[in-house]
């Protein structure tokens, strides 16, 4: 709505007006300023009439009438004024390029405003349809179209339950139905909870099972009271290739003995276990799997190793009855894998991986990693170029490891203790010191991470940097230092005139901090990143 402001100047002495009783009210002096104001100078008859309660003469009306019309004739200039300026406007907005945008160019713009799966998955706590895309078909018509036509922007169907939730916070079924309806091959991310009501989720993950057929992704952490409802779902999956399964607590799965509604499904190239208290067996399609993420018992995995014969990436999370180590009669031959993570580094004796480029292992005391890395790698005859260390990094071990594999030139650390001693000692090892024996100078990339209760000494981090940088045929190009824990590292480094300076010569330096910087260390260890 355009507003129309008028005002009457009571200071003003722009024009002295005369007095009532030497005029015989049509001569009465008042000017309009440029910006509309009429004025009308203090202790003339006029101002005191506006400024009172004074009863007006005869003699006044004129003056006033006289004045009123001026004043009418002026607001419709600033009516004419307001109108061109708006027609203006109009014909300015139908020249923006916005409006000239390709559709196909404007649909990838959109999917870049959908917010991120883990940020719904932690924070938010009540379903807003001010989020993208829906926000996206109430600005004009034509992103309305634009939007409504691209089944991508529809297909990530997330809903969170929390205790205690508000009723007005759940995803309403009018909207759930329009998405579904929308998303050609939804990505269903449903994040149950044991201690919310179990109603809403059971009538909403039911209308969602509906769907399965079309289902691309499964992101679910399951309760007691859904677990009954994936046998809706068994043989009705063909579409699904990403699968992750987590428990709420442990009184989710206190009852559940196997599920096995996943075991048939055709595409399936993608699976995540997270057990909580204790192993629940999950029957999947392994021998099609290209991924696979598990925290359980050894036999398990072996077992699902030996069928693994298409598996590029590997997550072997130790839990649960561990039995002493058996005798290694032959190695597992996993000939595609090409990203490994293991909790234990006893588990590299039992693998052969001839085509790993990337390795990711959790160290701990008295491991005995440099006894078993060698032998791994030579068993293996792979090329290692990727190393990613976390658990109890040792700075003795560390230097070890990269003595005996030249062919590694990325390496990243994670630091998930705020006790850990040997912070400043890994740093100092990395630092190049003329003169002296240099630690792995083919590295053309170090990481540096930081669980949420661990922090570092970002000077020392800058002078290992710096001195790598300057020394003569160097190979360091590119660095990252993510913290989970604050940003307050983060503003530091920012402010480091060294960094500056080694950024402006060409380092690829990138840094992070909170939740976005701790899903970006999982993915250092091959966790799953949902998008």
């Amino acid at each position: 709505m355009i507003e129309k402001h008028f005002h009457l100047a009571s200071t003003s002495t722009t024009i002295d007006t005369m007095d009532a009783s030497e005029s015989d009210g049509s001569s009465q002096a008042e000017e309009f300023t440029t910006s509309g104001n009429l004025t009308l100078a203090t202790g003339t008859r006029h101002h005191r009439l506006l400024n009172s309660n004074e009863a007006p003469l005869d003699s006044d009306i004129g003056m006033i009438k006289s004045t009123g019309l001026k004043i009418d004739a002026r607001v419709l200039d600033i009516d004419e004024e307001i109108a061109r300026s708006f027609a203006s406007a109009q014909n300015t907005a139908a020249l923006s390029p916005l409006r000239r945008i390709p559709p196909e160019v404007l649909a990838e713009i959109f999917t870049w405003t959908l917010p991120p799966v883990y940020a719904l998955a932690s924070a938010r706590k009540r379903f807003c349809s001010n989020d993208s895309p829906w926000l996206l078909t109430h600005i004009s018509r034509h992103w309305r179209a634009v939007a409504i036509a691209i089944p991508s922007l529809w297909s990530m169907v997330a809903i969170n339950y929390h205790p205690g939730m508000d009723p007005a916070g759940l995803y309403p079924m009018s909207m759930l139905e329009t998405q579904l309806s929308r998303a050609q091959k939804p990505k269903i991310h449903f994040f149950g909870h044991e201690k919310s009501n179990p109603g809403p989720q059971i009538e909403i993950f039911k209308y969602l099972g509906l769907h399965s057929s079309r289902w691309e992704e499964l992101s679910i952490i399951l309760t007691s009271a859904l677990v009954p409802i994936l046998s809706d779902i068994q043989h009705r999956l063909p579409l699904l290739r990403r699968l992750s399964i987590e428990w709420s607590d442990e009184t989710s799965q206190s009852d559940v003995d196997l599920i096995d509604c996943f075991e048939r499904a055709p595409s399936l190239v993608d699976a995540t276990v997270v057990n909580y208290s204790h192993f629940v067996p999950l029957l999947l399609p392994v021998h099609q799997l290209t991924r696979h993420d598990l925290n359980g018992p050894w036999d398990v995995h072996q077992s699902a190793l030996v069928l693994g014969a298409n598996l590029v990436e590997v997550r072997i999370c130790l839990e649960f009855d561990i039995e002493p180590w058996p005798h290694v009669d032959e190695p597992i031959h996993l000939p595609c894998l090409r990203r490994l993570y293991t909790s234990h580094v006893e588990i590299l004796g039992y693998l052969s991986t001839p085509a790993l480029d990337e390795l990711a292992l959790c160290m701990g005391e008295g491991d005995m990693i440099q006894s078993r890395f060698g032998p791994f790698v030579e068993q293996s005859g792979c090329s290692l170029r990727r190393l990613r260390l976390e658990g109890r990094v040792e700075t003795a071990k560390i230097a070890h490891l990269l003595k005996e594999t030249p062919s590694i030139v990325d390496l990243a650390i994670i630091f998930s203790s705020a006790s850990n001693a040997e912070k400043p000692a890994v740093l100092a090892m990395l630092t190049m010191i003329p003169d002296t024996p240099h630690v792995a100078p083919q590295l053309q990339s170090i990481s540096i991470g930081c669980r949420p209760s661990c922090s570092l000494d970002h000077m020392k981090f800058t002078e290992m940097l710096y001195s790598r940088w300057k020394e003569p045929r160097h190979a360091l190009g590119a660095a990252a230092f993510l913290s989970a824990n604050s940003q307050y590292a983060l503003e530091e480094l920012r402010e480091n005139e060294t960094l500056k300076d080694l950024k402006r010569e060409g380092l690829d330096f990138w840094m992070e901090y909170g939740p976005v910087a701790q899903k970006n260390i999982g993915l250092w260890t091959y966790y799953p990143g949902w998008d």
